[in-house]
């Protein structure tokens, strides 16, 4: 019978002692599943929930900006996505709570397992209410069978109780007995539900250990000889090229063409390793973790007026930031998804351009405020190797282009006097960081599934052996809880066999 919440805990709770009580309830197995099952809503709410950034978090203007992007992706969805705080899940105190609160179940089951006297004691005064008759809380099917000394055997209880002990550790069982020799438990087992608690513990701890620990870069691009220093403590600097390799071996224009990413670790300037990054497993140095996430397309644009001066450039990502060159990354193909609103403020500085594009994966925009000029410019695959971009110009606010442009290649063109060139690279993208908690991670989930794996195959078994009182007749209780018919058949077969004690009666009860 599944027990209630409640009956679950009026059975676990004990007004006389508060404490063991406590500890029942925090080492039960309903709650591991009420504490799993509520981190489960959480880390789902955190996978599909977009998550605000810490920085977000510290500064006011990028919270700002953040709730815009947010608002632009999920319109009035956002309003209570933000009210009900689910976007701050990840950084939250509640899911530091549970983690803790799970941390502490999974101790103190673990404890009951490798030590079994609390457990023990404590479903005896429940199995000999039965006995009595009296009334007792549920604890499931419960198999009970009563051993009865024969004429020839004139030990008492206590003696008895010890050939029942000897029976069972020939068996496998591990045994532990009261102060007083009054009662005795047995278990067998035990070890894969140890190892499914410890394996649960140690996944925890990796949990605890990456939130406090781990750092991550991601969607880093690297151009043509550009060097990005790792930072987060280390003296390593990271370099990356990109590496064309035809599918066949061969350098051919027939072989299919694919891109990898080779990088290069420097430390002072020197070369100190260097590799090309498999496609979809990290490559690891000392501690750190790199991963190719992608190639991409990127552009090179520079502009210059009649008198060789830079003319400054800006893009919507950067807002009013101003730039003598700007680097466009783009996605090979058109993307799928809904297109990306940027809203552009503060185009000049001191006014507002109520501005609104439409981008997506594979076109970018260039703003050239002194000239008021955008550019639009969209990749376009082509069945070539080369690269090919469309470039539209706008004047204001005009809807329409002024002008529209193919290139192929790297060029110059000029409009309105001024002089742009436009460089085709490819970009390396890549994800690194340290993780040291994620070893731990998976070492407790390969431990935690071999336990249940084998747990599931042989389930815990677990016999409490206690004495009946009786004037001339030596009577001795045996009794297991779950679904145990089979093999506490076979068991009480045997212990009459080794003990020459007869089963006076057997049955089980729900």
């Amino acid at each position: 019978m599944v027990l209630s919440l409640r009956e679950r805990l009026i059975e676990l709770w004990n007004p006389e002692d508060p404490l063991d009580s406590l500890w029942r309830i925090l080492a039960s197995r309903s709650a591991t599943a009420w504490l799993c099952a509520s981190l489960a809503v959480l880390v789902t709410i955190v996978v599909f929930v977009p998550q605000r950034p810490a920085e977000a978090l510290a500064d006011p203007l990028a919270n700002s900006r953040w709730l815009e992007s947010l608002s632009v992706r999920f319109g009035n969805t956002a309003n209570w996505l933000t009210s009900l705080r689910l976007v701050d899940v990840g950084q939250s105190t509640l899911l530091r709570v549970l983690l803790g609160l799970l941390a502490l179940n999974l101790l103190l089951g673990l404890v009951d397992l490798l030590h079994p006297m609390h457990q023990a004691s404590g479903a005896l005064p429940a199995l000999r209410a039965q006995e009595d008759g009296g009334v007792r809380p549920r604890l499931g099917r419960v198999s009970r069978a009563r051993l009865l000394a024969t004429s020839s055997q004139a030990e008492g209880p206590p003696e008895l109780t010890a050939s029942v002990a000897q029976a069972l550790k020939a068996q496998g069982y591990r045994l532990a007995h009261s102060a007083d020799a009054d009662w005795l438990y047995a278990d067998r087992y035990v070890a894969f539900g140890t190892m499914l608690l410890l394996g649960l513990l140690l996944a925890v701890a990796g949990v605890v250990l990456s939130e406090r620990t781990a750092w991550w870069e991601d969607n880093v691009s690297l151009g043509p000889g550009q060097v990005r220093p790792l930072g987060h403590g280390t003296d390593l600097a990271l370099q990356a090229d990109v590496v064309e390799v035809q599918s066949d071996g061969q350098m051919d224009s027939a072989s299919e063409t694919s891109f990898r990413t080779r990088v290069t670790l420097l430390r002072e300037g020197e070369a100190i390793a260097t590799g090309q990054l498999p496609d979809r497993f990290p490559a690891l140095y000392d501690g750190l973790a790199f991963y190719a996430t992608s190639t991409e397309p990127a552009l090179l644009i520079q502009a210059e007026d009649s008198s060789g001066t830079s003319v400054p450039l800006q893009t919507p990502e950067t807002g009013t930031t101003q730039f003598t060159q700007v680097v466009l990354r783009f996605r090979e193909q058109e993307a799928e998804e809904s297109p990306q609103y940027i809203v552009v403020l503060d185009l000049t500085h001191g006014r507002q351009v109520g501005r609104q594009f439409e981008q997506r994966a594979n076109e970018r925009y260039v703003i050239v405020p002194s000239r008021n000029l955008s550019l639009r410019l969209v990749h376009e695959p082509t069945s070539t190797q080369t690269t090919r971009y469309r470039l539209e110009v706008y004047r204001g606010n005009d809807a329409s282009p002024s002008e529209a442009h193919t290139l192929e290649a790297a060029s110059s063109l000029e409009i309105d006097g001024d002089l742009y060139s436009f460089r085709p690279q490819r970009h390396a993208v890549i994800r690194f960081g340290q993780d040291y908690g994620l070893g731990v991670v998976l070492i407790g989930a390969v431990v935690a599934l071999v336990g249940l794996g084998l747990g599931a195959l042989r389930r815990r078994r677990r016999v409490w052996v206690w004495p009946e009182p009786a004037e001339e007749k030596a009577i001795l209780n045996l009794a297991t809880v779950g679904q145990a018919v089979p093999w506490f058949e076979a068991l009480l077969t045997d212990i009459a066999a080794r003990t020459q004690l007869k089963v006076l009666d057997a049955g089980t009860s729900d």
